[in-house]
């Protein structure tokens, strides 16, 4: 537009610029700088506003490519997002379905196709502008010099029915990110939101790097704001995009003025990371059906912004004695516990020398915002008599702070432990007790984490270091039983021996999280005996008391992890110490849970009682003496156990219970599951016959003809959940 017809829109009436601006609120593209670059605050990042790629004239108007993007769309494949500014200077109406635009690569068209929201408000009223969104699909490997976007306006008169208003190149180097000393804000629903990266920290774990990256939210509007379900992604080397997760769930809610940070993870491989790094805050817009368009609202170039804070990337040197290590922090994990959260820091302990060294004794503090200080306890996973030459041990750091207690800052203080125990052999476990003397080590500043463990997908299996010694954990269905008294969760678990040496089943504690954020403590069982070496498995059972009503729904997760406390050394093998049960868990990971395991059935065969199977065939019930109140029941069975030979369950009763027409209980019989029980009939291993004769005068004053329904439950811990339920006669067979 020249000079003179942007003078011109500032001096149209105030109906004009009104009605302009409600079109900007309510539709606007979502990175649309919501106020000119330099705008910044005291103490505020300044404020980047992204460079147009070009404009073109239309004669009372002006059309703007303003930003564009490429990512990968739903269907595979890459996908241009471009946001396209159009301004009406004229006093008539602009349409925007009067032009027609063409994505030109390597003198090939390809269509561009507009979001349908913008398909529905496609007029412009006269001194008015809007920002709408459009996309085309490109090949693998488009670039932006080989791009370009043509306009022409419809023309009837004219041959092909188009006259040609020009073409917008994109420059070889074009990038639509802001530094990462900069902020980006745009505007979302009734206000606006900004955003800026606080730092970056990536820290070496094997074959993989833990990034993390911390992102400041900001109400800059007047109206309150639910900040939207964003997707976060990592893009490295410019080519390979990497999902970040929000340490938080839920929503996150900020008012007028109000700043939030927002922390993001990801576990990235190795062979992807690079120092080159950008991040890419990605909002997904509706577009047909169930496909979406990624369409970035801010994009940050984070390239070498990692901090100094939690970078140990290069492990930390420390002398203790005359034995010199590496020390280096592997992970930090926040954990729910009864009242209170575990500040659980993992730790990798090298011996850079030529010979063995002991493994130090050392004692922890934690220090929160630089004046709270939080006594730690060290220990020492599995049976550690030192450390090998160029070899290394983990070593866990944790504490306790109340679970509701926030801080910005904290850092983990190791130093060299005197007690009055003499040096001693390497260390299993630390009191947080003040020692007879200390000398400080190293100082660890740690990022603040709302959850930091890894999750596994349903039905997935992770293979991890437990006490030492690698094993693959995988979780069951959970079940749910039920009693008067609420609901009890339960979750199989199996743990597979990776070792080639039998391994003793680890103790393992954790904790039951809902989607809605519940957190419930568990109880866990676990098999007895060692596993085989390659492939020998042992089965958890966690379980947890819940309220009534509570239902196995999305989110739903296992914490577990080793055992420590209460006598224990953490990964202990052995049986339960001193208080008997641990205080805390570390090196967790958790395990997402699906659907409950199937209901009632109509059959009495190949019934799921983990990690068996039941099946009862010919069962027949009825009075067999009317004078002496006689009842017999009678039936075979055959109870298998294919997933894991060898292995039992927890104590079980398979509960039969019958009821007549009326739904009055006539009688129920209890048997133990698995195992022999000296005060009840056991259903054991493999094929039998049960026989129940027994003498119940109750039962008479209950019993109904001509038939009954067979409710078979199985019992855990006092509650119950229905296996199957079927409708038989009296003295008839059920098959």
């Amino acid at each position: 537009m020249k000079d003179g017809e942007d003078a011109a829109l500032t001096r149209k009436t105030w109906i004009a610029s009104a009605l302009a601006a409600v079109l900007a609120v309510s539709a606007v593209f979502p990175g649309a700088a919501a106020e000119p670059a330099g705008r910044d605050k005291a103490g505020e990042k300044p404020l980047f506003a992204v460079r147009p790629v070009g404009s073109l004239s239309l004669g009372g108007g002006r059309l703007e490519l303003s930003e564009a993007y490429i990512m990968s769309g739903d269907e595979g494949g890459e996908r241009l997002s471009m946001a396209i500014r159009l301004v009406n200077g004229s006093a008539g109406e602009l349409d925007l379905f009067d032009y027609a635009l063409r994505l030109r690569w390597k003198g090939a068209s390809l269509p561009v196709k507009w979001l349908p929201r913008d398909k529905e408000q496609h007029e412009l009223p006269a001194y008015s502008e809007r920002t709408f969104v459009a996309y085309a699909d490109l090949p693998t490997g488009a670039s932006w010099p080989e791009l370009s976007l043509e306009a022409a306006r419809w023309d009837f008169s004219q041959p092909g029915f188009e006259r040609k208003i020009g073409a917008i190149a994109f420059p070889s180097d074009y990038s639509a990110a802001a530094p990462g000393d900069a902020r980006r804000s745009w505007t979302e629903g009734p206000t606006v939101l900004a955003a800026d990266v606080d730092r970056v920290t990536a820290l070496e774990r094997g074959e993989d790097v833990g990034v993390h990256v911390y992102v400041n939210m900001k109400n800059e509007g007047r109206f309150p704001l639910d900040v939207p379900a964003y997707d976060y992604y990592l893009r490295f080397g410019k080519k390979t995009f990497y999902p970040l997760e929000a340490a938080a769930s839920g929503v996150l809610r900020l008012e007028p003025g109000k700043s939030r940070q927002v922390q993001l993870r990801a576990d990235v491989p190795s062979s992807v990371f690079a120092d080159d790094m950008e991040l890419w805050i990605v909002r997904r817009l509706p577009l047909d059906g169930q496909r979406t368009l990624r369409m970035p609202v801010a994009l940050f170039d984070v390239s070498g912004s990692r901090s100094g804070a939690f970078d140990t990337v290069q492990a930390v040197p420390v002398s203790v004695g005359r034995y010199d290590y590496r020390l280096k922090t592997d992970s930090v994990q926040r954990l729910p516990w009864e009242d209170k959260d575990i500040l659980a820091v993992r730790l990798l302990l090298e011996n850079p020398g030529a010979s063995a060294a002991p493994v130090p004794r050392l004692s922890a503090y934690f220090e929160l915002d630089k004046g709270v200080r939080v006594d730690g306890v060290v220990v020492v996973p599995g049976e550690r008599v030192g450390v090998e030459a160029g070899g290394a041990v983990p070593m866990y750091a944790y504490a306790k702070v109340p679970y509701a207690f926030r801080f910005a800052e904290s850092s983990l203080v190791l130093a060299e432990r005197a007690s009055a125990e003499g040096t001693g052999p390497a260390l299993a476990a630390s009191t947080g007790s003040a020692p007879v003397a200390e000398r400080e080590l190293v100082r660890l500043n740690l990022p603040v984490e709302e959850k930091a463990w890894r999750i596994v997908p349903v039905s997935g299996e992770i293979v991890r270091e437990l006490a030492g010694r690698t094993v693959a954990l995988k979780a069951g269905a959970p079940r749910l039983y039920e009693s008067d008294a609420g609901v009890l969760a339960a979750i199989p678990v199996v743990l597979e021996n990776r070792e080639k040496r039998a391994l003793r089943a680890p103790e393992l504690a954790g904790y039951l999280l809902a989607g809605d954020g519940s957190a419930y403590p568990v109880s866990v069982w676990r098999s007895g005996g060692q596993t085989t070496p390659a492939g020998g498995r042992a089965l958890y059972w966690f379980s947890s008391e819940v309220p009534a009503g509570f239902t196995a729904g999305d989110g739903l997760q296992l914490l577990v992890g080793e055992a420590a406390g209460g006598g224990l050394s953490v990964g202990s093998t052995g049986g339960t110490a001193a208080s008997g049960q641990p205080d805390a868990y570390l090196n967790a990971v958790g395990l997402a849970l699906g659907s409950p395991a199937a209901g009632a059935a109509n059959r009495l065969s190949g019934l799921d009682v983990d990690p068996y199977v039941l099946s009862i065939r010919n069962l027949k019930a009825n009075f067999t003496n009317f004078y002496s109140y006689e009842w017999t029941v009678e039936f075979q069975y055959e109870l298998r156990n294919e997933t894991l030979p060898g292995v039992a369950g927890p104590e079980r009763d398979i509960v039969l219970e019958f009821r007549n027409r009326s739904g009055e209980l006539v009688f129920e019989k209890k048997l133990a599951l698995g195992a022999r029980a000296a005060d009840r009939p056991s259903l054991e291993l493999g094929k039998g016959d049960m026989r129940l004769v027994f003498n119940d005068p109750a039962a008479f004053r209950s019993y109904s003809g001509p038939d009954y329904t067979l409710n078979v439950y199985e019992e855990y811990r006092g509650y119950r959940r229905l296996l199957a339920s079927r409708t038989i006669g009296w003295g008839v067979s059920s098959d």
